[in-house]
């Protein structure tokens, strides 16, 4: 579809490139959340490529917690040069996690559970978010939504620089730029340590490239961080963060499935 005209109702976000806006459009009188991102400066150019990859990726799924794409536009100036980006998206109320003062567990929890599925079904789709943190899970009231596609890419596609988040890059990504399910299973898995526990695992972007021995000495178990946590999700946890990404779960799927029983038992 064509963004058309369209009126602006509010604010939603803003980063250091780019901003969200609450938008109505003209041609069906729907609300939308318009992304419209600053592309004019050679240095702004990578961000013009992560916006037509976030939409590319996102037209390639279709997942009740993946926020939709619905269209991409791009302005220009008098010699046809990109000045900016505008990308127009499914409009969800609600807020990111890292903007939540202490959510109840059982609500971390779901959250978390529709997040690995969403996970899941981008790694059955041959796709890697590659920025996972709670910066780009949208809490909504009936739902969570995974944003912000603008790093994603195919698996096995190797972009040659180191992109994320330090505080959420499994080791191997930070020291040899490797992004793949494993890493990704790591972020995942830093991500809810974070909102459960408060602390991020040791971090691995630094001068010197941490070892697997530094990493164990520095590693704090979730339980002993918070010890209302219950001991399947603990487990987890810790088994998702392991510095070796070969002694982690095999897939999402893997990581799902325990979830989901975790989720369970709080339930039953």
């Amino acid at each position: 579809m064509d963004i058309g005209a369209i009126e602006v109702l509010g604010a939603l976000g803003q980063g250091a490139r780019s901003h969200v806006m609450l938008v109505r459009r003209a041609a069906d009188g729907q609300t939308y959340a318009l992304k419209v991102t600053n592309v004019g400066k050679k240095s702004e150019r990578k961000y013009l490529d992560q916006a037509r990859r976030e939409y590319r990726t996102l037209g390639r799924l279709d997942h009740p917690n993946i926020v939709r794409a619905f269209a991409l536009e791009t302005e220009t100036d008098w010699l046809l040069r990109p000045t900016r980006t505008k990308l127009l998206l499914e409009y969800v109320p609600g807020q990111t996690l890292d903007r939540l003062v202490q959510p109840p567990l059982e609500e971390m929890l779901r959250a978390f559970e529709q997040i690995a599925d969403a996970v899941a079904h981008l790694h059955e789709n041959g796709l890697l978010h590659a920025d996972l943190k709670p910066n780009n899970i949208l809490l909504a009231p009936h739902a969570a939504k995974l944003i912000d596609f603008g790093l994603a890419r195919e698996i096995g596609e190797d972009t040659g620089r180191l992109q994320g988040t330090p505080e959420y890059m499994a080791p191997e990504t930070a020291t040899r730029k490797i992004v793949d399910v494993a890493s990704e299973i790591f972020s995942f898995a830093a991500a809810m340590y974070r909102m459960v526990t408060g602390q991020h695992p040791p971090l691995s972007a630094g001068t010197f490239p941490m070892t697997d021995r530094a990493y164990r000495e520095r590693y704090r178990p979730a339980i002993g961080l918070n010890p209302h946590l219950p001991p399947k999700l603990a487990a987890l946890l810790d088994h998702c963060l392991s510095f070796d990404p070969h002694q982690r779960p095999a897939s999402m799927n893997d990581v799902c499935l325990e979830l989901n029983r975790v989720v369970d038992r709080l339930n039953s």
